[in-house]
């Protein structure tokens, strides 16, 4: 078996995770990074909304963050702070407050 090469019949990773699990975690990076890359303020929200709903418990019935989601999370959650506080002419602190008020659970 070469590194990196499921054996065959396989559907499984050693971990357990279904191979269309990783699939679908690969496309969703994929997604996410693009739309931190763009920078633009409703890509972000969208990165930030799903991610902090996926990072609660229970996340909706989806799996928890990996750890490059929680750092594509944190990355656009951070970015999307500093554009709230130039918008709002607030600290970079305040706006994370606010964030945080819009995507606490109702």
């Amino acid at each position: 078996m070469v590194w990196g090469e499921w054996p065959a019949g396989s559907r499984s990773s050693s971990s357990g995770a279904s191979v269309s699990a990783c699939g679908v975690w690969t496309k969703r990076m994929r997604k996410g990074q693009a739309k931190l890359a763009s920078g633009g303020a409703l890509e972000l929200a969208e990165i930030v909304r799903d991610g902090s709903e996926r990072d609660r418990p229970g996340g909706g019935g989806s799996p928890p963050l990996s750890i490059a989601e929680r750092q594509l999370y944190a990355q656009a959650r951070q970015l999307l702070a500093q554009e709230i506080s130039v918008a709002r002419e607030v600290e970079p602190r305040e706006a994370d407050a606010w964030i945080e008020a819009q995507v606490a659970p109702a």
